[in-house]
C-alpha cells in the first residue's frame, strides 16, 4: 500500500511539471515593464540623474578643495544609491503593479507582453525615442511659426475679446 502511495505522489507530481504553470499578474507587468522601459527604475531616470547631478554640483561647490573628478565620483554614487533605493522601494513596486491592474486585464497583459518581446514590439520600444525627436524638433518649428503669426495677430484679438465682453482697455 506504501508504495502505490508514493508511485501515486510521484506520477501526481511529475504530471505537475509536464503542463506549463500559468504566468502569475505580477510576473507579467515585470516582464511588461522590461519590454516597455517602465521599470521603477526607468521610471524613476530623470528624477535620479537631475536630483544626483544638482547635489554633486551643489557640494563641490562648497568643498573647493575636492579634485575636479570629485563631481562625476559623487554624481554617479548618489545616482547609485538613489536607484537602488527606488528599485527596491515596495510602494513604487505596488504603485507599478497597481497601475497596470488598473488599466489591463491579465489577458491583455499576457497579449502586451507577447507583443513588446516580439521584433516589432522591440523595434517599436527603440524607434519611439527617435520618432518623438524628430516629431519634437518639427512641432518647434511649426510652433515658432504659429507664435510669430499669434504675435501679430494678438492685438486685434485681445480688442475685440476686450469689446465681446464690455471691457475697458
Amino acid at each position: 500500500m506504501r508504495s502505490k502511495s508514493i508511485i501515486f505522489c510521484l506520477l501526481f507530481f511529475a504530471s505537475l511539471s509536464a503542463y506549463p504553470q500559468e504566468e502569475t499578474e505580477n510576473a507579467l507587468i515585470d516582464r511588461l515593464a522590461v519590454a516597455t522601459g517602465t521599470t521603477v527604475t526607468d521610471i524613476v531616470k530623470t528624477f535620479v540623474e537631475t536630483y544626483a547631478s544638482t547635489f554633486a554640483e551643489s557640494y563641490v561647490k562648497q568643498k573647493p578643495s575636492l579634485p575636479p573628478e570629485a563631481q562625476e565620483v559623487i554624481r554617479s554614487d548618489i545616482a547609485a544609491y538613489l536607484y537602488d533605493r527606488f528599485s527596491k522601494n515596495k510602494e513604487m513596486n505596488a504603485l507599478k503593479y497597481d497601475m497596470y491592474r488598473k488599466y489591463f486585464t491579465r489577458e491583455e497583459l499576457a497579449e502586451l507582453v507577447k507583443f513588446y518581446e516580439s521584433p516589432v514590439g522591440k523595434k517599436l520600444k527603440n524607434t519611439t525615442p527617435k520618432m518623438m525627436a524628430e516629431i519634437q524638433a518639427h512641432t518647434a518649428s511649426v510652433a515658432t511659426a504659429i507664435l510669430t503669426n499669434m504675435q501679430k495677430d494678438l492685438p486685434k484679438r485681445l480688442k475685440n475679446l476686450m469689446r465681446e465682453h464690455g471691457w475697458k482697455d
